[in-house]
């Protein structure tokens, strides 16, 4: 299967639907990493001051970038390798769904240890997550592609959360520039 360029460049003219799903990228790693600080503040508050807390969350920000950035790169050659009949007007919608999907994935696998999960080994529960996922992502899918109005439902969510997107965009290019200067200075 050869890509030749005229292919390429159709892929590559729905540049505000891949600057969405790079938004929806950024969504569930700066909640997790939100909910994962705001867990440990209470004990950063004991042995840092109010600066060296303000240093910890701009390198949550700038490391949540970078992870989002990973995750869309990812998808978007994805996007590239699939077929165009199947993604044509559904790349926000399965992209969604693969995003959210795969950070409960990890979202569980994080939360192995803290819930003291005794009846079943860690690599057993990374299995069982990233299968579950896997096999949900797939059902998700197959059910964009009968029924239209999933598909549509899925993409009026995203484009209304592209909005808190864009503003944790803000946040990660703030927390970026300060551990820019940070270390640079």
């Amino acid at each position: 299967m050869a890509i030749n360029a005229d292919h390429l460049c159709a892929k590559l003219s729905h540049k505000r639907e891949y600057f969405g799903l790079f938004l929806l990228c950024l969504l569930p790693v700066n909640l997790w990493e939100l909910l994962v600080f705001f867990y440990r503040a209470s004990s950063m508050r004991l042995i840092m001051n109010a600066w060296e807390i303000a240093g910890v969350i701009a390198y949550l920000f700038a490391f949540a970038l970078v992870e989002a950035l990973f995750v869309f790169v990812l998808l978007f050659i994805a996007s590239l390798l699939l077929p165009e009949r199947m993604i044509a007007t559904r790349l926000i919608p399965i992209g969604a769904v693969l995003i959210i999907l795969a950070s409960l994935a990890v979202s569980l696998i994080h939360l192995h240890d803290p819930w003291d999960v005794k009846f079943i080994t860690l690599k057993r529960w990374e299995m069982l997550c990233t299968g579950s996922a896997l096999i949900l992502t797939g059902a998700f899918i197959f059910w964009m592609q009968k029924n239209e109005r999933v598909a549509g439902a899925i993409r009026a969510v995203a484009e209304r959360l592209e909005v808190l997107a864009g503003f944790y965009l803000g946040l990660d290019l703030l927390g970026l520039g300060v551990v820019l200067v940070r270390n640079l200075l």
